[in-house]
C-alpha cells in the first residue's frame, strides 16, 4: 500500500481576490469584466441579492456609472445586467 502526500494548498492568495474594477469603457473590454465579476461571484458564493449592490461599487467609469444609476431598478437579477450592459459598451 503507497500513501500518497497531502498536497498542501496556500489559499492565502485567494484572501486577495478583491472586487473587479470597472473604471474606463474606452480601454476595458466588457465582456471581461463581466467573466471577472461572475469569477468573484462564484468563488466568493456572493448570493444574489447582492451581487447588483457589488457591481455598483465596482463601476466608476462616468457614463456607465450613470446609466446604472438610472436603470439599477429594472436591472434584477444579476443576469438582466450583464445582458444590459453588454449590449451598452
Amino acid at each position: 500500500v503507497s500513501a500518497q502526500p497531502e498536497t498542501s494548498v496556500d489559499t492565502s492568495q485567494y484572501n486577495k481576490l478583491s472586487l473587479p474594477k470597472f473604471f474606463d469603457s474606452s480601454k476595458q473590454v466588457t465582456v471581461h469584466f463581466i467573466r471577472e465579476l461572475d469569477e468573484y461571484f462564484t468563488f466568493r458564493k456572493t448570493p444574489e441579492e447582492l451581487r447588483l449592490p457589488l457591481v455598483f461599487r465596482s463601476i466608476s467609469d462616468p457614463f456607465a456609472k450613470q446609466w446604472m444609476s438610472i436603470i439599477y431598478g429594472q436591472l434584477k437579477p444579476y443576469d438582466y445586467f450583464k445582458k444590459a450592459f453588454t449590449e451598452l459598451l
